[in-house]
């Protein structure tokens, strides 16, 4: 497929006026910050394929992405890709994944998935090399919407060309391959007759693919479906082998909520990337001693997503909403107290207000926190008036914050619930800057020594 064949969005008709300035002249204008975002357009919309190696258009189409993006005008943001792709193909080539990173979770916020997939389908051809930090990103929106057909059709397509690929982590590769596998060791959960086989049939099935997690989640299978056991039984075990007994079981508990293996599983893994930070002596039981929800280590764990390069929002959002399913989960087993389980989701809650109050114009791109089913623990006063924020986020963005929710239309200002929420958010500390380097810790403590 061509870049551009079957993929370019339907164009506004609007009258323009024509640019006829050359290239050194607009480049003189956009330096000086006097060319419009409306210019840039226009000027994009005819070839400047010789000038290319003279202008940096690559960062100047970046720059422009960026400003659209953050002023939430998604409008002139699908015109410029759309002349960048059909004029500047060159330009386009080198930075299409960053368009696509933002589109596709603007699409499916808006209801438009039909759009999106066009969108996703451009992303297969660019899946390795310089776009695999903007692909991943892209994939972790789908796992977030539990978008499982998707998901499938896009590894099927691009895990055999990542698995090939130089210079691409093979933790990304491990990653695609376990949405495949979590769907198939779930049927084989369900299914008594195929407990026995579970090591055959994914070895089988998998055997192009390093997948480092395919032999614990084969050991997992049968203490997993043994239901007659606790959880808590299998402390002695390898952590490794109690990570998926919880993952496995969690994801059984989850299908009630339909929620599939892909999320659920995703939910299991950053939680306990969180719960390993709890256990200061690496081991299973340790890891049960310290099942008490800890809010100072979940939110050093969120901020070492969304800190990380060009940030992971999807999956902190993942591990913040998803969590109280996990705690939800950990009550119906009996692995923690319901004094634990009301703590933990008093924290968790608190974490959420700071992740809303500081991500506030980024809201509407998680928008698959909407769709989630409720857990059974929710408010749902509560969580009727944060998915209202969230189908909002842009216009409170454009008006600065949720304090000034009168100046956003469709909101309900007599709701007593998003009244209460607005408080909070605004009381809420930022998550940003949670953890504490080494270097801050000693520069704290006053100790030189």
């Amino acid at each position: 497929m061509s870049r551009d064949s079957n993929f370019t969005p339907k164009k506004q008709k609007t009258k323009k006026e024509k640019i006829t300035m050359n290239a050194e002249e607009f480049w003189d204008l956009y330096m000086c910050g006097e060319a419009s975002h409306d210019v840039c357009i226009e000027y994009f919309s005819t070839s400047r394929v010789k000038e290319f190696e003279d202008y940096d258009y690559e960062d100047l189409a970046l720059e422009v992405l960026d400003t659209l993006r953050n002023l939430g005008d998604y409008e002139k943001l699908i015109k410029l890709d759309t002349v960048l792709r059909k004029h500047n193909p060159e330009v386009y080539k080198e930075i299409g994944s960053y368009y696509v990173k933002y589109l596709v979770p603007y699409y499916y916020s808006i209801g438009k998935r039909e759009e999106a997939l066009q969108y996703i389908e451009y992303l297969t051809e660019c899946c390795e090399g310089l776009g695999i930090d903007n692909f991943m990103k892209v994939f972790n929106v789908l796992i977030g919407y539990d978008d499982v057909q998707t998901i499938n059709v896009l590894v099927e397509k691009c895990l055999p060309v990542i698995a090939g690929s130089v210079g691409v982590m093979p933790s990304v590769q491990d990653e695609m391959a376990a949405t495949q596998v979590e769907q198939d060791i779930l049927e084989i959960i369900k299914s008594k007759e195929l407990h026995h086989r579970a090591h055959e049939i994914i070895n089988e099935k998998y055997s192009d693919y390093v997948v480092t997690l395919k032999e614990d989640f084969c050991e997992g299978v049968s203490f997993a479906a043994d239901t007659e056991k606790m959880i808590t039984d299998y402390k002695e075990e390898l952590q490794t082998t109690f990570y998926q007994v919880v993952n496995q079981r969690f994801m059984c508990w989850m299908e009630q909520f339909n929620i599939s293996p892909i999320l659920s599983s995703r939910i299991a893994k950053v939680f306990f990337e969180y719960w390993y930070e709890c256990s200061e002596l690496g081991r299973t039981d340790d890891l049960v001693d310290n099942i008490a929800f800890n809010e100072l280590r979940f939110r050093e764990t969120c901020d070492s997503y969304f800190s990380a390069f060009d940030g992971d929002l999807p999956t902190t959002a993942i591990l913040v909403w998803g969590t109280q399913y996990v705690y939800d989960f950990f009550r119906e087993q009996k692995m923690v107290t319901e004094e634990e389980h009301a703590a933990a989701i008093l924290g968790i809650s608190r974490v959420k207000y700071s992740f809303m109050d500081t991500f506030l114009g980024d809201l509407a791109d998680l928008s698959f926190i909407r769709e989630w089913t409720l857990p059974p623990s929710a408010d749902k006063k509560e969580a009727e008036a944060i998915l209202l924020v969230f189908a909002s986020s842009r216009q409170l963005s454009s008006v600065g914050d949720i304090s000034n929710v009168e100046f956003v239309s469709g909101l309900d200002l007599e709701n007593e619930a998003l009244q209460q929420l607005a408080q909070k958010l605004e009381n809420s500390p930022s998550l940003i800057g949670t953890r504490k380097s080494p270097l801050d810790s000693i520069m704290e403590s006053g100790d030189f020594s």
